[in-house]
Protein backbone atom coordinates (compact mmCIF):
# COMPACT_ATOMS: atom_id res chain seq x y z
CA UNK A 1 0.00 0.00 0.00
CA UNK A 2 0.95 4.03 -0.89
CA UNK A 3 1.08 5.95 1.42
CA UNK A 4 0.12 9.85 0.46
CA UNK A 5 3.96 11.06 -0.25
CA UNK A 6 4.16 7.86 -2.53
CA UNK A 7 6.42 5.42 -0.58
CA UNK A 8 5.01 2.18 0.79
CA UNK A 9 3.32 1.72 4.48
CA UNK A 10 6.42 -0.70 5.03
CA UNK A 11 9.36 0.93 6.59
CA UNK A 12 12.09 1.39 3.81
CA UNK A 13 15.34 1.77 5.70
CA UNK A 14 18.35 3.54 4.47
CA UNK A 15 21.57 3.19 6.85
CA UNK A 16 24.22 5.92 6.05
CA UNK A 17 27.92 5.25 7.08
CA UNK A 18 30.63 7.59 7.60
CA UNK A 19 34.33 7.14 8.98
CA UNK A 20 33.46 6.06 12.18
CA UNK A 21 31.72 2.94 11.22
CA UNK A 22 35.17 1.74 9.75
CA UNK A 23 36.86 2.80 13.40
CA UNK A 24 36.20 -0.62 14.98
CA UNK A 25 38.74 -1.55 12.13
CA UNK A 26 41.11 0.86 12.85
CA UNK A 27 41.23 1.92 9.47
CA UNK A 28 42.86 5.45 9.38
CA UNK A 29 41.07 8.56 8.71
CA UNK A 30 42.05 10.81 5.85
CA UNK A 31 43.14 13.51 7.61
CA UNK A 32 45.28 11.01 9.50
CA UNK A 33 46.33 9.02 6.26
CA UNK A 34 49.84 10.95 5.83
CA UNK A 35 51.02 10.47 9.44
CA UNK A 36 51.42 6.65 7.87
CA UNK A 37 54.10 8.00 5.94
CA UNK A 38 56.28 8.60 9.22
CA UNK A 39 56.22 5.15 10.74
CA UNK A 40 59.62 3.48 10.44
CA UNK A 41 58.35 -0.11 8.72
CA UNK A 42 59.04 -3.29 10.72
CA UNK A 43 61.83 -5.01 10.64
CA UNK A 44 64.19 -2.90 10.28
CA UNK A 45 63.62 -0.27 7.26
CA UNK A 46 67.22 -1.84 5.71
CA UNK A 47 66.42 -4.91 6.47
CA UNK A 48 62.91 -4.54 4.34
CA UNK A 49 62.68 -6.48 1.81
CA UNK A 50 58.75 -6.20 0.79
CA UNK A 51 59.05 -2.86 -0.12
CA UNK A 52 58.68 -2.51 -3.88
CA UNK A 53 60.33 -0.03 -6.09
CA UNK A 54 57.22 1.45 -7.71
CA UNK A 55 56.50 2.22 -3.86
CA UNK A 56 59.57 3.15 -3.25
CA UNK A 57 59.10 6.11 -5.96
CA UNK A 58 55.97 7.18 -4.95
CA UNK A 59 56.45 7.05 -1.16
CA UNK A 60 59.70 9.75 -2.21
CA UNK A 61 57.85 11.96 -4.98
CA UNK A 62 55.07 12.54 -1.92
CA UNK A 63 57.42 13.26 1.03
CA UNK A 64 59.65 15.40 -0.83
CA UNK A 65 56.65 17.67 -1.88
CA UNK A 66 55.47 17.83 1.47
CA UNK A 67 58.71 18.80 2.99
CA UNK A 68 59.34 21.23 0.73
CA UNK A 69 56.20 22.93 0.70
CA UNK A 70 55.09 22.65 4.18
CA UNK A 71 57.95 22.58 6.18
CA UNK A 72 61.00 24.84 6.54
CA UNK A 73 64.01 21.71 6.79
CA UNK A 74 66.78 21.92 4.49
CA UNK A 75 66.07 19.33 1.69
CA UNK A 76 69.32 20.23 -0.43
CA UNK A 77 70.74 16.32 0.62
CA UNK A 78 67.61 14.93 -0.07
CA UNK A 79 67.21 16.27 -3.82
CA UNK A 80 71.01 15.32 -4.80
CA UNK A 81 70.47 11.85 -3.57
CA UNK A 82 67.30 11.20 -5.60
CA UNK A 83 69.10 12.99 -8.48
CA UNK A 84 71.66 10.41 -8.07
CA UNK A 85 69.43 7.72 -7.85
CA UNK A 86 67.43 8.86 -11.14
CA UNK A 87 70.90 8.89 -12.81
CA UNK A 88 71.66 5.21 -11.52
CA UNK A 89 67.85 4.19 -12.39
CA UNK A 90 68.63 5.48 -15.62
CA UNK A 91 72.02 3.23 -16.38
CA UNK A 92 70.11 0.55 -15.61
CA UNK A 93 66.49 1.09 -17.50
CA UNK A 94 69.19 1.14 -21.03
CA UNK A 95 71.54 -1.82 -19.59
CA UNK A 96 67.72 -3.64 -19.06
CA UNK A 97 66.56 -2.59 -22.68
CA UNK A 98 70.04 -3.76 -24.08
CA UNK A 99 70.75 -6.58 -22.21
CA UNK A 100 71.82 -8.64 -24.99
CA UNK A 101 74.40 -5.43 -26.24
CA UNK A 102 76.49 -5.13 -23.56
CA UNK A 103 78.79 -2.75 -26.12
CA UNK A 104 75.88 -0.91 -27.19
CA UNK A 105 74.51 -0.29 -23.53
CA UNK A 106 78.36 0.71 -22.73
CA UNK A 107 78.17 3.56 -25.28
CA UNK A 108 74.44 4.72 -24.54
CA UNK A 109 75.96 5.42 -20.67
CA UNK A 110 78.74 7.07 -21.96
CA UNK A 111 77.09 9.36 -23.82
CA UNK A 112 74.47 9.72 -20.71
CA UNK A 113 77.78 10.86 -19.06
CA UNK A 114 78.21 13.19 -21.69
CA UNK A 115 75.16 14.96 -20.76
CA UNK A 116 74.84 14.82 -17.56
CA UNK A 117 78.65 15.65 -16.69
CA UNK A 118 78.16 12.80 -14.13
CA UNK A 119 80.45 9.47 -13.81
CA UNK A 120 79.24 6.68 -12.22
CA UNK A 121 80.75 4.63 -10.06
CA UNK A 122 79.41 1.82 -12.06
CA UNK A 123 80.83 2.67 -15.43
CA UNK A 124 81.57 -0.52 -16.88
CA UNK A 125 80.47 -2.77 -13.67
CA UNK A 126 78.74 -5.71 -13.67
CA UNK A 127 75.75 -4.95 -14.48
CA UNK A 128 73.19 -7.15 -12.34
CA UNK A 129 74.58 -5.40 -9.42
CA UNK A 130 72.85 -1.93 -10.67
CA UNK A 131 69.51 -3.10 -9.47
CA UNK A 132 70.52 -3.89 -6.15
CA UNK A 133 72.62 -0.57 -5.82
CA UNK A 134 69.37 1.37 -7.14
CA UNK A 135 67.46 -0.55 -4.83
CA UNK A 136 68.99 0.56 -1.73
CA UNK A 137 69.72 3.90 -2.95
CA UNK A 138 65.68 4.26 -3.05
CA UNK A 139 65.99 2.13 0.36
CA UNK A 140 68.15 5.26 2.04
CA UNK A 141 66.50 8.09 0.24
CA UNK A 142 62.96 7.06 1.83
CA UNK A 143 64.00 6.34 5.30
CA UNK A 144 66.27 10.32 5.20
CA UNK A 145 62.81 11.35 3.49
CA UNK A 146 60.85 9.70 6.55
CA UNK A 147 63.30 10.85 9.81
CA UNK A 148 62.26 14.23 7.81
CA UNK A 149 58.88 13.91 7.96
CA UNK A 150 58.83 13.10 11.85
CA UNK A 151 61.71 15.98 12.88
CA UNK A 152 59.30 18.48 10.78
CA UNK A 153 56.40 18.04 12.78
CA UNK A 154 54.51 18.33 9.38
CA UNK A 155 51.12 19.80 9.91
CA UNK A 156 49.24 19.33 6.24
CA UNK A 157 45.66 19.95 5.44
CA UNK A 158 44.96 17.17 2.99
CA UNK A 159 42.29 19.03 1.73
CA UNK A 160 44.90 21.31 1.05
CA UNK A 161 46.99 19.68 -0.78
CA UNK A 162 44.20 17.88 -3.14
CA UNK A 163 42.73 20.98 -3.41
CA UNK A 164 45.72 22.49 -4.97
CA UNK A 165 46.56 19.42 -7.77
CA UNK A 166 42.81 19.62 -8.67
CA UNK A 167 42.86 23.09 -9.30
CA UNK A 168 45.79 23.77 -10.67
CA UNK A 169 45.51 20.25 -13.34
CA UNK A 170 41.50 21.42 -14.55
CA UNK A 171 42.91 24.70 -14.73
CA UNK A 172 45.98 23.53 -16.54
CA UNK A 173 48.29 26.39 -14.52
CA UNK A 174 51.28 25.74 -13.02
CA UNK A 175 52.01 25.91 -9.02
CA UNK A 176 54.97 27.31 -7.72
CA UNK A 177 57.78 25.50 -9.15
CA UNK A 178 55.79 22.60 -10.40
CA UNK A 179 53.93 22.57 -13.78
CA UNK A 180 50.27 20.77 -13.87
CA UNK A 181 51.68 17.59 -15.64
CA UNK A 182 53.79 17.55 -12.65
CA UNK A 183 51.22 17.80 -10.41
CA UNK A 184 49.29 15.61 -11.99
CA UNK A 185 51.65 12.56 -11.10
CA UNK A 186 52.46 13.97 -7.63
CA UNK A 187 48.02 13.40 -7.48
CA UNK A 188 48.73 10.19 -8.84
CA UNK A 189 51.25 8.69 -6.21
CA UNK A 190 49.70 10.15 -3.21
CA UNK A 191 46.18 8.30 -4.44
CA UNK A 192 48.50 5.63 -4.63
CA UNK A 193 49.81 5.55 -1.66
CA UNK A 194 46.32 6.08 -0.26
CA UNK A 195 45.55 2.70 -1.75
CA UNK A 196 48.49 1.20 0.18
CA UNK A 197 48.29 2.56 3.57
CA UNK A 198 44.10 1.71 3.75
CA UNK A 199 45.05 -1.77 1.69
CA UNK A 200 47.77 -2.83 4.77
CA UNK A 201 45.08 -1.66 6.79
CA UNK A 202 42.22 -3.43 5.44
CA UNK A 203 44.01 -6.92 4.64
CA UNK A 204 45.12 -7.32 8.34
CA UNK A 205 41.48 -6.98 9.58
CA UNK A 206 39.89 -10.02 10.90
CA UNK A 207 37.76 -8.85 14.00
CA UNK A 208 34.01 -9.67 12.03
CA UNK A 209 32.36 -9.98 15.55
CA UNK A 210 32.36 -6.26 15.97
CA UNK A 211 29.73 -6.16 12.85
CA UNK A 212 28.03 -9.05 13.58
CA UNK A 213 24.60 -7.72 15.05
CA UNK A 214 24.74 -5.10 12.06
CA UNK A 215 25.08 -7.57 9.30
CA UNK A 216 22.33 -9.63 10.51
CA UNK A 217 20.04 -6.55 10.55
CA UNK A 218 21.09 -5.58 7.47
CA UNK A 219 20.14 -8.98 5.85
CA UNK A 220 17.30 -9.35 7.57
CA UNK A 221 15.85 -6.11 6.46
CA UNK A 222 17.84 -5.94 2.91
CA UNK A 223 18.81 -2.39 3.95
CA UNK A 224 19.99 -0.08 1.57
CA UNK A 225 23.64 1.29 2.71
CA UNK A 226 25.27 4.68 1.33
CA UNK A 227 28.24 5.25 2.38
CA UNK A 228 31.31 8.17 2.34
CA UNK A 229 34.09 5.87 2.92
CA UNK A 230 36.23 4.48 0.91
CA UNK A 231 37.48 1.18 2.35
CA UNK A 232 35.91 -2.41 2.26
CA UNK A 233 35.26 -3.48 5.44
CA UNK A 234 31.85 -3.66 4.82
CA UNK A 235 32.26 -5.59 1.45
CA UNK A 236 34.92 -7.80 3.95
CA UNK A 237 31.94 -8.89 5.98
CA UNK A 238 29.45 -9.73 3.10
CA UNK A 239 32.02 -11.87 1.67
CA UNK A 240 32.72 -13.41 5.10
CA UNK A 241 29.21 -14.00 5.45
CA UNK A 242 28.43 -14.78 2.28
CA UNK A 243 25.62 -12.36 1.25
CA UNK A 244 25.28 -11.21 -2.23
CA UNK A 245 25.78 -7.45 -2.61
CA UNK A 246 25.27 -4.99 -5.47
CA UNK A 247 28.09 -1.78 -5.73
CA UNK A 248 24.96 -0.44 -8.75
CA UNK A 249 27.91 -0.29 -11.10
CA UNK A 250 26.41 -0.16 -14.47
CA UNK A 251 28.07 -3.96 -15.83
CA UNK A 252 29.30 -2.47 -18.93
CA UNK A 253 31.38 -0.07 -16.78
CA UNK A 254 33.23 -2.54 -14.25
CA UNK A 255 34.93 -5.61 -14.24
CA UNK A 256 35.98 -8.13 -11.54
CA UNK A 257 38.27 -10.16 -10.23
CA UNK A 258 35.90 -12.45 -7.66
CA UNK A 259 33.11 -13.45 -9.27
CA UNK A 260 30.48 -13.28 -6.64
CA UNK A 261 27.32 -12.58 -8.37
CA UNK A 262 27.22 -8.93 -7.22
CA UNK A 263 24.25 -8.16 -9.66
CA UNK A 264 21.59 -9.71 -8.02
CA UNK A 265 17.88 -8.30 -7.60
CA UNK A 266 17.89 -10.01 -3.59
CA UNK A 267 21.43 -8.48 -3.48
CA UNK A 268 21.87 -5.72 -0.74
CA UNK A 269 22.34 -2.36 -2.28
CA UNK A 270 25.58 -0.77 -1.50
CA UNK A 271 26.48 3.03 -2.90
CA UNK A 272 29.87 4.77 -2.45
CA UNK A 273 29.69 8.32 -3.27
CA UNK A 274 32.88 8.76 -3.36
CA UNK A 275 34.49 5.53 -4.96
CA UNK A 276 36.51 2.62 -3.63
CA UNK A 277 40.25 1.85 -2.59
CA UNK A 278 39.81 -1.35 -4.82
CA UNK A 279 38.31 0.23 -7.48
CA UNK A 280 40.88 1.51 -9.85
CA UNK A 281 40.33 3.21 -13.66
CA UNK A 282 42.00 1.97 -16.69
CA UNK A 283 43.05 4.37 -18.64
CA UNK A 284 43.26 2.47 -21.41
CA UNK A 285 39.17 1.60 -22.08
CA UNK A 286 37.69 3.12 -19.36
CA UNK A 287 36.60 0.49 -17.34
CA UNK A 288 36.44 0.16 -13.54
CA UNK A 289 38.38 -2.65 -11.97
CA UNK A 290 37.30 -4.00 -8.44
CA UNK A 291 40.26 -5.77 -7.03
CA UNK A 292 37.80 -7.86 -4.39
CA UNK A 293 40.32 -10.81 -4.16
CA UNK A 294 43.82 -9.72 -4.20
CA UNK A 295 45.77 -7.85 -2.03
CA UNK A 296 44.71 -4.08 -2.39
CA UNK A 297 47.83 -3.24 -0.32
CA UNK A 298 50.08 -4.23 -2.97
CA UNK A 299 48.34 -4.15 -5.70
CA UNK A 300 49.80 -1.33 -7.66
CA UNK A 301 53.05 -1.85 -6.37
CA UNK A 302 54.21 -5.04 -7.46
CA UNK A 303 57.72 -4.74 -9.19
CA UNK A 304 57.37 -8.50 -10.94
CA UNK A 305 54.00 -8.28 -12.26
CA UNK A 306 52.54 -5.14 -14.81
CA UNK A 307 49.58 -3.56 -14.06
CA UNK A 308 46.92 -5.08 -16.47
CA UNK A 309 43.36 -4.39 -16.68
CA UNK A 310 41.03 -6.94 -16.34
CA UNK A 311 38.33 -5.73 -19.26
CA UNK A 312 40.51 -5.00 -22.28
CA UNK A 313 43.46 -6.85 -20.64
CA UNK A 314 46.07 -3.97 -21.74
CA UNK A 315 49.26 -4.15 -19.77
CA UNK A 316 51.67 -1.50 -18.34
CA UNK A 317 55.59 -1.14 -18.96
CA UNK A 318 58.02 0.21 -16.62
CA UNK A 319 56.55 3.50 -14.74
CA UNK A 320 53.83 4.03 -17.11
CA UNK A 321 50.45 4.49 -15.50
CA UNK A 322 47.74 2.33 -16.61
CA UNK A 323 45.45 1.93 -13.74
CA UNK A 324 44.51 4.85 -11.30
CA UNK A 325 42.60 4.60 -8.20
CA UNK A 326 39.33 5.40 -8.38
CA UNK A 327 38.48 7.87 -5.41
CA UNK A 328 36.67 10.92 -5.00
CA UNK A 329 39.53 13.15 -2.88
CA UNK A 330 39.24 14.98 -0.02
CA UNK A 331 39.26 18.11 -2.20
CA UNK A 332 37.14 21.62 -2.45
CA UNK A 333 37.24 20.73 -6.01
CA UNK A 334 34.75 17.49 -6.01
CA UNK A 335 34.10 16.03 -9.70
CA UNK A 336 31.32 13.95 -9.83
CA UNK A 337 30.05 14.38 -12.97
CA UNK A 338 31.24 10.97 -14.77
CA UNK A 339 29.05 8.73 -15.68
CA UNK A 340 30.13 6.44 -13.10
CA UNK A 341 29.43 8.60 -9.99
CA UNK A 342 26.36 9.72 -11.99
CA UNK A 343 24.56 6.49 -11.80
CA UNK A 344 26.03 5.97 -8.36
CA UNK A 345 24.40 9.43 -7.08
CA UNK A 346 21.09 8.98 -8.57
CA UNK A 347 20.76 5.78 -7.06
CA UNK A 348 21.32 7.48 -3.82
CA UNK A 349 19.08 10.03 -4.45
CA UNK A 350 16.19 7.39 -5.45
CA UNK A 351 16.71 5.07 -1.85
CA UNK A 352 16.68 8.18 0.34
CA UNK A 353 13.26 9.75 -1.04
CA UNK A 354 12.12 6.30 -0.92
CA UNK A 355 13.27 5.99 2.51
CA UNK A 356 11.19 6.32 6.11
CA UNK A 357 14.20 6.24 7.86
CA UNK A 358 17.55 6.80 7.97
CA UNK A 359 20.27 5.42 10.47
CA UNK A 360 23.32 7.55 10.20
CA UNK A 361 26.49 5.25 11.53
CA UNK A 362 29.51 7.19 12.10
CA UNK A 363 28.87 10.48 9.96
CA UNK A 364 29.48 13.66 11.22
CA UNK A 365 27.63 15.71 8.58
CA UNK A 366 30.90 18.06 7.75
CA UNK A 367 30.41 20.84 6.41
CA UNK A 368 33.01 20.31 3.76
CA UNK A 369 30.71 17.28 2.20
CA UNK A 370 29.25 20.17 0.59
CA UNK A 371 27.85 17.61 -2.36
CA UNK A 372 26.68 14.90 0.35
CA UNK A 373 24.73 17.93 2.47
CA UNK A 374 23.34 18.88 -0.81
CA UNK A 375 21.79 14.82 -1.59
CA UNK A 376 20.55 14.59 1.81
CA UNK A 377 18.79 17.75 2.33
CA UNK A 378 16.92 17.43 -1.35
CA UNK A 379 16.14 14.40 -0.84
CA UNK A 380 14.92 12.91 2.48
CA UNK A 381 11.69 14.30 3.51
CA UNK A 382 10.80 15.89 6.45
CA UNK A 383 8.59 13.17 7.96
CA UNK A 384 11.34 10.64 7.75
CA UNK A 385 12.42 9.61 11.30
CA UNK A 386 16.10 10.08 11.54
CA UNK A 387 18.34 8.40 13.86
CA UNK A 388 22.44 9.39 14.34
CA UNK A 389 24.93 6.79 15.91
CA UNK A 390 28.15 8.44 17.30
CA UNK A 391 30.35 8.10 20.00
CA UNK A 392 30.95 9.79 23.62
CA UNK A 393 33.42 12.52 22.13
CA UNK A 394 30.79 13.95 19.32
CA UNK A 395 28.60 15.12 22.69
CA UNK A 396 27.61 18.77 21.54
CA UNK A 397 30.02 21.77 22.97
CA UNK A 398 29.40 25.01 24.07
CA UNK A 399 30.39 26.40 21.16
CA UNK A 400 27.78 25.03 18.64
CA UNK A 401 30.48 23.08 16.92
CA UNK A 402 29.04 19.96 16.78
CA UNK A 403 27.54 16.91 14.46
CA UNK A 404 24.14 16.99 16.68
CA UNK A 405 24.07 21.00 15.97
CA UNK A 406 24.84 20.38 12.34
CA UNK A 407 22.00 17.71 12.38
CA UNK A 408 19.75 19.90 13.61
CA UNK A 409 20.24 22.97 11.14
CA UNK A 410 20.26 20.74 8.57
CA UNK A 411 16.55 18.77 9.04
CA UNK A 412 15.19 21.22 11.39
CA UNK A 413 11.67 19.51 10.59
CA UNK A 414 12.42 16.16 10.77
CA UNK A 415 12.30 14.10 14.19
CA UNK A 416 15.73 13.23 14.78
CA UNK A 417 17.34 10.85 17.79
CA UNK A 418 21.13 11.09 18.85
CA UNK A 419 22.64 7.69 20.01
CA UNK A 420 26.26 8.05 21.32
CA UNK A 421 26.89 4.51 22.47
CA UNK A 422 28.10 3.21 19.22
CA UNK A 423 26.36 1.75 16.60
CA UNK A 424 27.34 -1.75 18.20
CA UNK A 425 25.15 -0.91 21.34
CA UNK A 426 22.58 0.82 18.78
Amino acid sequence: MLLANGKNSMDKVVVFTGAGFSAPAEIPLQSNIIKEMFYKPTPSFLESTKESKKLLKSFILIGLFLLDEYSTVDTAELHSMNRLFKRLNKIYEINKVNNDDDELAIEQIKKLNERTNYNPFCEIAAFDMLDAQVYRLLLLLKESIREKLVKSRLLVNLEDVFTIFDKAIKSKENWHRFSYNELDSLEHALLRLFTYYFGRRINSFNNFNEYDSFIKYIELHKVTVISSNWDVILEKNFIHNKIKYDLCLNSEYYKSDLRNNNLNAKSIKYLKLHGSINWFHCLECGTVNLIEKKDIGTYLFDDKINEQCLQCKASSNSDMTLLRPEIITPTMVKDIKSQLYNNIWKKAEYELNMANKIIFLGYSLPIADFEIRYLLKKNIDKKTKIDVVLIETDKPDANNNSPEFRFKSLFCKNEIEFHYNGFNNY
